[in-house]
């Protein structure tokens, strides 16, 4: 059927509500599926099917009568009787009697008028009110109303019944909706300029809030003023104050007016007219008069105003997003009372006097009655902004400064001149961008000589891609990249092809190449060498060299080592191809010779940086274009080629080698720290312990770490109740900053070596860089639905794999510690890669091109990576750009290789067995268990596992699942139902038990298989009929001798020579492997025997051991005698096991 199934029945929550929901929506289930006129066992059998695992043990266990369980009616009513609590009716009525309409104080408008009534109604039909429910619904909706208009109304109207009280409420919300949703074209039309007279027909004058219809209505009658002392009025609509603060600003301002006068100052107002030498002197002339502040709000019948959202933190310490009006005219914060009275949600609030005299646009004066302090907050960013206060209803308003300071806008400054005349520098040069440069110079490539050249075996190219590869060649012979090899070479790579930008890119796969070339060590500059020269920078431009490697020329010898196979023979690199290891270094030192001696250029990799310094912006333009001019002659005298699409011009902030590079000084990438920014805050205590022990890790680099802390360490004591408030928050956003700035967040140093911590969870992977112990750039990546079913120990070989991607731009080409908690990794890595399971021999193979040693730490020593894996992000775009790309793997593409991995494909087993073993490991309850187990993380320790499912703790790394069945690395985990037939069809060939248990360890597992085995094979019958009798001793190797003729070995040997027998005795020596050969002129008697061994022990000393077969000659009195009295130890091999005296 395609109607959906409905869903299990819920024994959490409101288990009553749940199970009415369940049989309703059963039964709408039976009517569309078309069951309802089906047998009554049918029926039966999907009510048991829907009811899911946990509530079917539950009805099984019922003590249900016959006629319980022979309908699905019965079936239904039984679970009802069974399974809903009984309600305590006096309970039922104190939960109603408290019912009332909940209101936010966040953002908002908190429960609807018609989620208000929902619930009443559900809590109503528990009372039992009889004949009353009607009535009580009625009066707990009126009470419980928030809206003291609409229940006012109510109250006057007796007569109403709960259905026109319902009617009236639900039709006033939707009003109120749609004036809501039109509220935008209102305001379209409304000049927001700051007048009082605009809206004051629309307040009231005793109080300041909304106008009241009747003056009864105003809480302000009755009350005192506190300025005045008179009644019926508040301090803030008092009159009174009102003209003292105008005469008081009117004298102030003439007064400041005679002493502006005094010193020929005017006073700065925004004309249209002013000259530009005024404008210049703009922040001195604010200075003087510094009490009026003017208001420029931009009039929306001309445009839109430009708003923003803020975050502001009231008195109850809890964030409210408030959208602002953006003035960059005004000089001051603006915000109206009521407006402010609903941002703190507070019903009054105590102002400091204002001294400033706000002038609008008009150059009309708007009357204040104090100015406040408030916390706000934009994208992390904490201000306190000071507003003064209208009496009036007033969005707030934030003027330029505040604007700047949160940056909400940029000041653009004017240098059109001087970057038209740098870009006209870059237009004179066009040659810079055509064509491939060369480098001066052929480069020579050195080879270890110690190391045997390799010739790799060629691989498939598809067919689809032979066309665009043969087409690519062509184009990079004809330009003389690579050329065409007949003769023969002592080195073949094998030819990788990586997709971008839709077309293919051509290069080689040196990984055995790589171990035979030398590098030249030369030193890569590191940022931190550049800082001292951009102290007084000011104006940046990046420039990146074009194909940067594809400049460099090998020389003959060299490039016949870069051969490479194609479908279509051999070629080799004429220029020096990417992904061999001296190449950074070669084109460094190349890029750095080229630009040695110009003022303001430096080269990192294949980006080039040109700066210019200067006390003001001015100078700096002026030195930047100077430095360019002789940057781009230096290129073209060196024939070195640029790529013009990816230059950036006279930028005041640049992105350069993992740095934001500003005129204030570098920061570090926001990429590097995103996974840290973007951190929420903890939501219980583990949450918090665990962040608190990456600050702890960090502690030696954290000035004053326990003082900022102080807040979040009393939440961890274990009697404190887990409250969550406003300093808690302020601590934890500052040690956030504090772990993302310098001391704590280091610059990369290419000379120093390199660690990586990383981890995973159960929901994501974590990963930070660190140098010397500091972090220089952290991650984190969350984990798709597949991915989170992998085995542990997959999910950590993906962390690795993740965090070498993720810094690949670091670790290239150099060797790496990673440290991980995972312990089997490092067995594993020692392994041959034959042995890994498929989905680690991928990622392995992927890690092949890093150079990484594998070091177990703890736990809690990798304590920043648990941190990012527990709070991972969701993984964005991070295609790198650079220099290395051509050669590495795309990371979306090999997590989605990996994700397609199927074990199934790799296991000999037929899919009538597989859908057998799914159908069987479903109704396994111990599979069952496991199986969350994987998805859902395992538990901490063995107590909290069932006893039945202990065995598996063990294998806990290696389980993972797929399409329901559970895997243990490669081999699937068999249901104990069928594991008997499984038995009997491993030893269907009656193999023995070596034989039988490989064949196993192909393919299946289950805890105890060999010991099942084993028992299984010595029971079988028709082993036990054909075994043969006598079995093999186990071979029983010898100790090895110290000294020569300490241990020796003896046996006959019988010859026809001629027709005549001759006997020869043979005597073996242990340590030297010498022979000595004897012939026996008489029979083969012991007292012969003893004759030779006296005339050999006497030339070469008497043996500490003799070993010799069991026949008669040695094992006579004779023999014995001539032992005890020469005092050797005679010892003798098994009867008919001649292969124990082997040696002779």
């Amino acid at each position: 059927s395609s109607v959906p199934f409905p869903e299990p029945l819920s024994l959490s929550g409101n288990v009553r509500q749940n199970v009415e929901d369940f049989v309703e929506g059963f039964e709408i289930y039976l009517i569309a599926s078309g069951l309802e006129y089906r047998e009554e066992r049918v029926k039966i059998a999907t009510f048991k099917a829907a009811l899911g695992l946990e509530a079917r043990k539950i009805f099984k266990n019922w003590p249900l009568a016959p006629a319980e369980e022979n309908t699905v009616a019965a079936c239904l009513e039984s679970l009802r009787k069974y399974m809903v609590p009984k309600r305590n009716v006096k309970l039922a009525r104190y939960e109603f009697l408290q019912c009332k309409q909940q209101v936010s104080s966040d953002i908002g408008d908190g429960e609807t008028v018609s989620q208000f009534i929902n619930r009443a109604r559900a809590l109503v039909k528990e009372c039992n009110w009889g004949n009353m429910e009607e009535e009580m619904l009625r009066d707990i909706i009126v009470a419980g109303l928030s809206d003291t208009r609409l229940k006012k109304s109510f109250i006057d109207k007796p007569e109403l019944t709960a259905k026109q009280v319902i009617d009236q409420c639900m039709s006033e919300e939707a009003t109120r909706a749609e004036l809501e949703k039109n509220k935008w074209v209102e305001e379209k039309y409304v000049v927001n300029k700051v007048f009082r007279k605009n809206i004051k027909s629309k307040l009231c004058s005793y109080c300041g809030n909304e106008y009241h219809t009747r003056l009864a209505d105003c809480p302000a009658q009755g009350s005192e003023c506190r300025y005045c002392k008179q009644r019926n009025h508040y301090e803030v609509m008092c009159w009174r104050k009102r003209e003292d603060l105008e005469k008081k600003k009117k004298s102030d301002m003439l007064s400041r007016k005679k002493k502006s006068d005094r010193f020929n100052k005017k006073v700065h107002t925004i004309d249209e007219e002013e000259s530009e030498e005024n404008s210049e002197d703009e922040d001195v002339k604010e200075e003087v008069v510094d009490s009026t502040e003017y208001l420029y709000s931009v009039e929306q019948e001309h445009a839109g105003f430009l708003k923003a959202e803020l975050i502001f933190r009231g008195s109850d310490c809890k964030p409210k997003q408030v959208k602002c009006i953006l003035d960059t005219g005004a000089t001051c914060n603006v915000v109206g009372l009521p407006s402010l009275l609903e941002i703190l949600n507070v019903k009054s609030v105590v102002l400091d006097e204002s001294e400033s005299v706000l002038k609008g646009f008009g150059g009309s004066y708007i009357n204040t009655v104090g100015k406040i302090t408030v916390d706000v907050q934009h994208k992390g960013k904490p201000y306190k902004a000071v507003f003064n206060v209208v009496p009036f209803a007033q969005m707030p308003i934030l003027s330029k400064y505040t604007c700047l300071k949160l940056e909400l806008i940029k000041l653009c400054m004017s240098l059109s001149e001087q970057q038209t005349e740098a870009s006209n520098i870059i237009s004179r040069f066009p040659t810079v961008f055509e064509g491939l440069g060369r480098i001066e110079g052929d480069v020579h490539l050195e080879v270890d000589p110690s190391i045997r050249p390799t010739v790799q075996t060629a691989r498939r190219i598809p067919v689809t891609l032979r066309d665009e590869l043969k087409q690519q060649l062509d184009e990079m012979e004809k330009m003389q990249i690579v050329i065409r090899v007949d003769e023969p070479t002592d080195w073949v790579s094998n030819l990788v092809l990586v997709k971008r930008n839709d077309k293919i890119r051509i290069c080689i796969d040196p990984i055995l190449l790589n171990m035979a070339l030398k590098r030249p060590h030369y030193p890569i500059p590191t940022i931190n060498e550049l800082l001292p020269e951009l102290a007084n920078a000011k104006i940046f431009s990046t420039v990146d060299a074009k194909s940067g490697f594809w400049q460099v020329k090998l020389d003959d010898e060299s490039s016949k080592l870069t051969t490479f196979w194609t479908p279509f023979g051999r070629y080799r690199w004429l220029r020096m191809p990417f992904g061999i290891s001296p190449a950074p270094e070669i084109f460094q030192r190349k890029l750095h010779e080229a630009v040695h001696g110009l003022k303001g250029v430096r080269a990192l990799a294949d980006d080039i940086l040109i700066f210019g310094c200067g006390e003001t912006v001015q100078e700096a333009m002026r030195d930047h274009n100077r430095n360019l001019q002789a940057f781009m002659e230096r290129m073209v005298a060196r024939n070195i080629k640029l790529n013009k699409d990816k230059i950036r011009l006279c930028q005041p902030t640049v992105k350069f080698f993992g740095h934001i590079l500003t005129s204030d000084g570098v920061q570090p990438d926001h990429d590097k720290i995103r996974s840290i920014t973007a951190m929420e805050e903890p939501k219980d205590q583990p949450a918090l312990l665990r962040f608190l022990g990456m600050v702890t890790y960090l502690t030696s680099y954290l000035p004053k770490l326990a003082t900022v802390a102080e807040p979040l360490r009393r939440l961890t004591k274990k009697n404190e109740p887990w409250k969550w408030e406003a300093e808690h928050q302020k601590a934890f956003d500052s040690l956030k900053a504090m772990v993302t700035k310098a001391p704590v967040l280091k610059y990369f140093d290419a000379k120093k070596n390199v660690t990586i911590q990383c981890d995973s969870s159960s929901v994501g992977l974590g990963a930070v860089l660190l140098q010397d112990g500091q972090p220089v750039c952290y991650s984190s990546k969350s984990l798709t639905p597949t991915e989170r079913r992998y085995a542990q120990i997959e999910k950590e070989m993906l962390a690795i794999l993740f965090a070498c991607r993720k810094f690949e731009f670091y670790i290239i080409g150099k060797q790496v510690t990673v440290q991980t908690d995972h312990q089997p990794l490092v067995r594993i890595f020692k392994r041959p890669l034959t042995e890994a399971p498929m989905r680690l021999q991928r990622m392995l193979l992927a890690l092949q091109r890093y150079k990484v040693t594998l070091q177990f730490k703890p736990g809690q020593e990798v304590i920043i990576a648990d941190m990012l894996s527990r709070a991972a992000l969701a993984d964005g775009d991070d295609t790198n750009q650079d220099i290395y790309d051509i050669y590495t793997m795309d990371m979306d593409f090999t997590l989605e290789e990996l994700e397609k991995i199927c074990v199934m494909d790799y296991i000999p087993i037929s899919d009538y067995r597989l859908d057998q073993i799914r159908k069987e490991s479903s109704q396994d309850l111990d599979i069952q268990w496991i199986i969350r187990a994987i998805v859902e993380g395992w538990p901490s320790n063995l107590g909290e596992v069932p006893e039945r499912v202990r065995v598996f703790w063990k294998h806990r790394a290696d389980l993972s699942t797929r399409n329901g069945i559970v895997y243990r690395n490669d081999r699937i985990l068999v249901p104990a139902s069928i594991r008997p037939e499984v038995l009997r069809r491993l030893h269907a060939s009656h193999s023995g038990i070596e034989s039988t248990t490989k064949l196993a360890r192909d393919t299946v597992f289950w805890p105890g298989i060999n010991r099942d085995i084993k028992e299984s094979i010595q029971n079988c019958d028709i082993c036990i009929k054909y075994s043969p009798n006598q079995q093999h001793q186990s071979m029983q190797t010898h100790q090895i001798p110290c000294f020569p003729f300490q241990k020796v070995s003896m046996d006959l040997c019988e010859l026809q020579i001629g027709g005549k027998k001759h006997v020869y005795l043979i005597t073996v020596d242990h340590y030297s492997d010498f022979i000595e050969v004897d012939e026996l002129q008489r029979d083969a008697t012991a007292s012969a025997i003893v004759q030779k061994c006296r005339q050999n022990f006497a030339r070469y000393g008497t043996p500490m051991y003799v070993t010799t077969d069991g026949g008669p000659q040695f094992d006579s009195e004779d023999f014995r005698r001539f032992a005890e009295s020469w005092e050797f130890r005679h010892t003798m091999s098994a009867p008919y096991h001649q292969q124990g005296n082997g040696k002779a």
